[in-house]
């Protein structure tokens, strides 16, 4: 301990944790790293980087809901093919879009081949007199480059409902 350089320099995206200096990092660090510049770089390219749609500059996709209200979610469709998204990436809204029918709903977010993890989930609805279609927030973990990413729907009512959906992310 004593003796010791303390203002060394950790190599980059080090994952020691003997000094104080490998809790701050190194400024070559990148979001591999566990450092606190690491967390600021992703930070600051969370915040500053371009908001981006999928799918771009093609229709929404289609989701539907099952004929049992609100008993199981619809079938997991594809949103974003694997490899479609060459950065990590995390989701901040889901564009909702021609909602079919009076109802509530609630959609769920997967992620990976087989779309196993649910990383995120929300609720919206569309009334008589007012149609809900819009941006829904919400809050994903971040995905790894390449990750596919599916959707299904659930609905309280006893009809195969619609809705359509984008995704608005950031990259890393």
């Amino acid at each position: 301990m004593w003796g010791e350089d303390k203002n060394g320099v950790p190599t980059a995206d080090s994952a020691d944790n003997n000094t104080i200096m490998d809790v701050i990092g190194n400024k070559t660090d990148t979001h591999a790293g566990s450092s606190l510049y690491a967390q600021a770089d992703s930070t600051n390219d969370h915040i500053h980087s371009e908001a981006k749609v999928w799918p771009t500059l093609a229709d929404a996709v289609t989701l539907t809901a099952t004929v049992n209200d609100w008993t199981d979610f619809g079938t997991k469709v594809e949103v974003v093919a694997a490899a479609a998204i060459g950065s990590p990436f995390d989701i901040h809204f889901v564009s909702i879009e021609a909602i079919s029918a009076i109802g509530q709903y609630e959609v769920k977010l997967w992620s990976g081949a087989a779309g196993a993890v649910e990383i995120g989930h929300m609720s919206f609805s569309r009334t008589a007199a007012h149609s809900r279609e819009g941006s829904q927030p919400v809050t994903t973990p971040i995905q790894p480059a390449d990750t596919k990413i599916m959707a299904s729907m659930a609905s309280n009512n006893a009809n195969a409902d619609t809705v359509d959906v984008k995704i608005a992310y950031h990259t890393y």
